[in-house]
């Protein structure tokens, strides 16, 4: 049985990056031969460009859904968005593509194996992450 999921992603005035990374995280979630029916939720609160730039991608790929969210912080687009998601198994992604796209089949799979919560950290001791030092910071 292929799997349903919802990711869910907060934005806040991200025009310049909007269009090519979303169109990249759809891309990979509908090539992926696990998953079935998928949405993608857009929580936003932007003063620029972005909610028309996803408006119109929605409008194009019927998985992609827009959510105004009326208070700053990715705590009020993330409360949004698991509000909103019509899945069970929810996914909460970073449109700047902190995560390489992999991570998200390795994230379902642990939740398919009976884990209630996943998460990835930087962190981690077996972290493949080169960040420059400013972004350590």
């Amino acid at each position: 049985m292929k799997t349903q999921v919802s990711i869910v992603i907060p934005t806040r005035n991200e025009e310049l990056i909007i269009e090519k990374n979303l169109k990249a995280i759809y891309k990979y979630v509908k090539n992926l031969s696990d998953v079935g029916n998928f949405e993608i939720i857009i929580c936003d609160n932007s003063s620029d460009n972005t909610p028309e730039i996803v408006k119109k991608l929605g409008d194009e790929m019927g998985e992609i859904r827009y959510h105004y969210v009326n208070k700053r912080g990715i705590g009020a687009g993330l409360r949004k968005g698991i509000d909103e998601a019509k899945y069970d198994l929810v996914l909460l992604y970073d449109i700047d593509m902190a995560w390489k796209l992999e991570i998200i089949p390795k994230l379902i799979n642990e939740i398919l194996l009976g884990f209630e919560i996943v998460y990835a950290s930087r962190y981690s001791k077996k972290s493949k992450t080169k960040r420059p030092l400013k972004r350590r910071f």
